[in-house]
Formats: structure tokens, C-alpha cells, sequence
């Protein structure tokens, strides 16, 4: 059986948004845990099983556990 690799998201700007979460959380490989939004709405209606935080500690902070 294989792993999912937690993965945690820098930013949800455009690039976030239309590439690389979408393709995170479709990979059967990856679990998008985490994602830094700033603004802190856009990815919590988009992914609202996903913690949003707003710094890089936070993100890293118990990723592995996630």
C-alpha cells in the first residue's frame, strides 16, 4: 500500500488557485493538508477541509501529523 505525501500550499494567488491545488488535491499521491492564504476566504470555500493558515510556521507546524 502506498503513502499520501502531506503537502502544504504557499500561497493561494493565482498560480495556488488554478494550477497547483487543484492538481494537489486530484493526485491520488498528495493530501493537501495546509495552505497559506493571507486573506484566509478563498481557500476555505474552495477547500474547506483543508487548514488555511496565514504564516509559514503555521504551515510547517505539524505537517507530518496532519
Amino acid at each position: 500500500m502506498s503513502r499520501k505525501i502531506n503537502v502544504g500550499l504557499v500561497g493561494f494567488g493565482l498560480s495556488g488557485q488554478v494550477f497547483h491545488a487543484p492538481f494537489i488535491d486530484l493526485n491520488p499521491n498528495f493530501k493537501l493538508v495546509k495552505i497559506i492564504d493571507l486573506e484566509g476566504t478563498k481557500a476555505n470555500e474552495i477547500y474547506p477541509y483543508v487548514e488555511v493558515v496565514n504564516d509559514i510556521s503555521c504551515l510547517l507546524k505539524n505537517v507530518q501529523s496532519t
